[in-house]
């Protein structure tokens, strides 16, 4: 029986602190049946660390090995591998909630008609040790990459994700939510690990991420809330 939900994991260099992304999952409330975890590794140099985590955890993982071409690729890789009609993206250095596979699922079946499921989150900031709530009900560019369920097929149709944006999980967002609105759930249900080495920590790129949007969309008043760090 094929599972539910792909999620997929996404690493580079990061074999330190994958399995604690990995044991997040297995820990779901969701029966273990219903979903696939697919391990993409962006040709990281610790491989022999990653192979060993990948060996310890047999069939629970999908290992998907690729050269050294992104995390956007990596998404791509991810849902290319998907044997499931629903994906989510789980980043190594954060980890879910115990119950955001089972709520969020739940939530989709209740609303077959939505391309994708979102929540709030909570924000740890690794040099302080602050820890917040962020809620993505009224702004979707407060939303991440990660903790969105999405239909396959509404990935599919788009092309998947645009490996030319420094902003694809927006370019994603935008596109879907012209054709019907997502279903968000008012919880935080996911913890993202900000530090100097997130992506959105790059405060230039940011910015290019900014005016690749307005150029593809026009002036959206949200697109300039996106926060840099």
């Amino acid at each position: 029986m094929n599972p539910s939900i792909s999620i997929i994991t996404r690493t580079y260099n990061s074999a330190a602190y994958v399995e604690d992304a990995l044991k997040s999952i297995f820990q779901q409330t969701l029966d273990p049946q219903w979903y696939e975890i697919i391990l993409v590794d962006d040709g990281s140099t610790d491989d022999d660390d990653i192979e060993d985590i990948v060996k310890r955890y047999g069939k629970k993982i999908r290992p998907v090995f690729q050269n050294h071409l992104g995390f956007v690729r990596a998404i791509n890789a991810g849902i290319e591998h998907s044997r499931a009609p629903y994906v989510t993206l789980l980043d190594a250095d954060d980890t879910f909630s115990t119950t955001i596979l089972e709520k969020m699922y739940h939530t989709a079946i209740a609303n077959p008609d939505s391309a994708y499921i979102y929540c709030d989150y909570y924000e740890h900031i690794v040099e302080t040790g602050q820890t917040k709530t962020v809620s993505t009900g009224k702004n979707l560019f407060d939303c991440l990459a990660e903790g969105i369920l999405f239909k396959k097929s509404a990935l599919e149709k788009l092309g998947g994700y645009d490996e030319s944006l420094f902003f694809p999980e927006y370019d994603i967002l935008i596109a879907l939510s012209r054709k019907g609105e997502g279903v968000h759930i008012p919880e935080p249900l996911f913890t993202y690990n900000r530090h100097a080495g997130s992506l959105t920590s790059k405060q230039k790129r940011v910015a290019m991420g900014k005016r690749q949007l307005t150029k593809k969309y026009g002036d959206i008043p949200e697109i300039a809330k996106i926060r840099d760090y």
